[in-house]
């Protein structure tokens, strides 16, 4: 059973991380090996977890290629938008994102 996201420490596990960004668990494991600069996950125990705030930088710093842009996504897009516009509009048929709000936060609360 998958702990549940700590409001102290603000870490997440991968699958918690793809379910408030729409994505499904493995692109969360492929960013973690195709990026450089993806944030540093931590151990705990035998799970691997992630700041949260880190991961809403990375995003935000982050633009979408633009063979990937969809429609009405502009050139200059950041994951953080786009993401957030995709759960809007139910990613793959279904809202996955809890909150419905920007994976980035809100007014820079680094809180997905």
């Amino acid at each position: 059973m998958e702990p549940a996201h700590d409001e102290q420490t603000g870490l997440l596990t991968r699958t918690q991380i793809a379910d408030r960004l729409g994505v499904k668990r493995p692109a969360i494991s492929n960013w973690v090996r195709r990026y450089k600069d993806f944030p540093t996950l931590v151990s705990s125990g035998d799970m691997k977890l992630l700041q949260e705030a880190d991961l809403a930088r990375w995003l935000a710093n982050r633009t979408v290629p633009q063979q990937q842009l969809r429609n009405g996504e502009q050139l200059g897009t950041n994951l953080c938008r786009s993401t957030s516009a995709r759960a809007a509009m139910g990613n793959r048929g279904r809202n996955r994102s809890p909150r419905g709000a920007s994976p980035c936060g809100s007014r820079g609360t680094g809180k997905l």
